[in-house]
């Protein structure tokens, strides 16, 4: 950079010295200082050229609309870059991206199109039997370096260990197969053993809210939509950049429309449903190019362009109905419902129906665990029965979808 903080160069994996047709540190850092003090005018150019370059690329620029031809689209795209004999998708290097099988796992829960299926189960059974993963100490290495998933690049990061819990546990959801419950579990045991703090590291729901709140006070961009890169109160840079794409992890952008998706429908904050749908439009154009590249994206989209259902169990935390029956909450892939549950002792729930005021009146039916299944707030007759709150739940899942579509004129939902 610049002394005035402004880029005109930039690379990536440099080593000490040069090696392989790679430069080095060691011979590289020389030159830069050369050209700054023999060119500097040029370089000045350059890093004015880059600064205007890298100003454009935040100006996401709504589109016409995404809707369900765009997640056609995405879903396309994978079948036509999946990899038939070795899973995954494209060739080496290979990222086991689970944002994208679990994009895939939600078409096929919607169209049952058995293809989609296999190339999801594919992947999953041979990134675990491959190299990517420790065989040993379980947990997943960031990439292989070659198209078997046999070389890994050796080291591990927290966030894919997570997004991979979440996609076995998808895959045992919708096939049964202990197999995948199997894989979720190690990956657990490896992030409990080695990457948790001794004095942990989850959050409330209330946490979860106020990391919400603190997001769209310091992150969000109020004249056009979505969350920049960096905050309001942090250095000020030549720009505040904001993305939506979803490379080898999902962006900040695209995951945060999912958290505000279901936060809204766990707490019934209209706020965060529309700061959400305002984040799909504003990247509309840039999403419309190439959907497949923002497959975080689609799994949000799709949780927002169907029916979605909030299940609030009402009961006591150690009685065996009510753990039966968030057990059996879990066990089905149902990925548009969101699950709350609210102790029947008024006191106890108060932290509960502060967050959530439409569990407000909800109580334990005869003193026993009682499901309440609602679809947008609006719910059935509440039952302490597991099999009819199952049912309860199929026939949401079997109700006909809205047509809705995002688009930069605001939200318009038409009935399809």
């Amino acid at each position: 950079m610049t002394p005035d903080k402004k880029p005109f160069y930039a690379g990536t994996y440099f080593p000490k010295n040069s090696r392989w047709g790679r430069p080095g540190l060691m011979e590289l850092l020389p030159k830069i200082a050369e050209v700054w003090r023999n060119d500097r005018n040029k370089v000045n150019d350059s890093a004015d050229q880059i600064t205007q370059h890298i100003a454009r690329l935040g100006d996401n620029r709504p589109g016409s609309k995404l809707d369900r031809q765009t997640l056609d689209q995405a879903q396309a795209f994978f079948v036509q870059a999946y990899d038939s004999d070795h899973g995954g998708f494209g060739q080496s290097p290979k990222f086991p991206s689970a944002h994208q099988l679990s994009f895939l796992l939600r078409r096929y829960h919607h169209n049952q199109n058995p293809q989609i299926l296999a190339m999801v189960e594919k992947t999953l059974t041979q990134i675990r039997l491959g190299g990517i993963y420790d065989q040993l100490g379980f947990g997943f290495h960031r990439y292989s370096t070659d198209a078997q998933w046999l070389v890994p690049h050796f080291e591990k990061m927290l966030y894919d260990q997570a997004m991979l819990i979440m996609a076995y546990t998808e895959a045992y959801q919708a096939t049964g197969k202990v197999f995948y419950a199997g894989v979720a579990e190690e990956i657990i045991i490896y992030v409990l053993r080695d990457m948790t703090a001794a004095e942990g590291g989850f959050f409330s729901a209330e946490d979860a809210i106020e990391l919400n709140q603190q997001m769209l006070s310091h992150f969000w961009d109020e004249q056009h939509g979505g969350l920049y890169m960096t905050a309001d109160d942090g250095e000020k840079l030549f720009v505040r950049s904001k993305t939506i794409y979803d490379g080898a992890i999902p962006s900040g952008n695209s995951v945060a429309v999912f958290n505000l998706l279901r936060l809204g429908h766990m707490t019934g904050s209209t706020d965060n449903l529309t700061k959400a749908e305002r984040i799909i439009k504003s990247f509309a154009a840039e999403v419309e190019q190439h959907p497949a590249g923002h497959s975080q994206l689609m799994v949000a989209l799709e949780f927002a362009l169907n029916p979605n259902y909030e299940v609030v169990i009402v009961g006591q935390p150690q009685k065996k109905d009510t753990i039966s029956m968030l057990a059996a909450l879990r066990k089905p892939f149902l990925p548009e419902k969101v699950v709350l549950f609210r102790p029947a002792d008024h006191g106890a729930a108060a932290e509960v129906t502060d967050i959530a005021p439409f569990t407000l009146p909800m109580t334990a039916k005869n003193g026993q665990a009682t499901a309440y299944v609602c679809q947008e707030f609006s719910c059935k007759l509440p039952t302490t029965s597991i099999d009819q709150m199952l049912e309860n739940l199929q026939q949401n899942e079997t109700r006909t979808s809205r047509n809705k579509k995002f688009h930069h004129r605001g939200t318009e939902n038409t009935e399809g």
